[in-house]
């Protein structure tokens, strides 16, 4: 197996882990949420 390999088997593992548990997937889905707000107000472009 290659190194990328190992990377896509543990993050895979990872990932379904997370979302079988679904204690942190709301936490992400908030924070994302956030975080795109927050950028849309601070690079808003006043375009004339």
């Amino acid at each position: 197996m290659t190194y990328f390999g190992y990377i896509f088997t543990v993050v895979k593992k990872d990932l379904l882990y997370e979302v079988r548990s679904k204690e942190i997937v709301l936490s992400i889905l908030v924070f994302s949420l956030l975080s795109i707000v927050t950028f849309n107000f601070a690079l808003i472009l006043h375009l004339e």
